[in-house]
């Protein structure tokens, strides 16, 4: 199974519920499924904020909503290359390059969130 972190821009919902979403960039992350509360999962935990901090610094848009997770990539036709199984994940809205608001890394492996 591959892994990485993906930065998503949303761009549909309700109001309540987000319906679709923009792939916007994967990186790659090796990382041992097997362990998923091993070293190079918390260290790769860590690192995202920044990840998505080198990703959205050319940012120029009015008002959006981006979801940064590290991931599992989903494999298959339905939902190829998206995320699949969410290890950790950062929603931010950002204008123009500027942070305005975030929930922080939230780590949501069973029995760490």
């Amino acid at each position: 199974m591959q892994y990485g972190y993906f930065l998503l821009k949303i761009v549909g919902s309700d109001g309540a519920k987000i319906e679709e979403w923009d792939l916007l960039d994967f990186s790659e992350v090796p990382l041992d499924g097997h362990d998923p509360n091993g070293p190079a999962v918390s260290e790769a935990i860590a690192s995202l904020s920044r990840w998505g901090d080198e990703r959205l610094a050319s940012h120029a848009g009015y008002y959006e909503l981006f979801n940064i997770c590290l991931a599992s990539r989903a494999e298959g036709e339905e939902g190829e290359g998206y995320p699949h199984e969410v290890i950790a994940e950062e929603y931010r809205v950002m204008l123009s390059g500027k942070r305005l608001d975030t929930a922080g890394v939230m780590d949501v492996r069973p029995g760490k969130g």
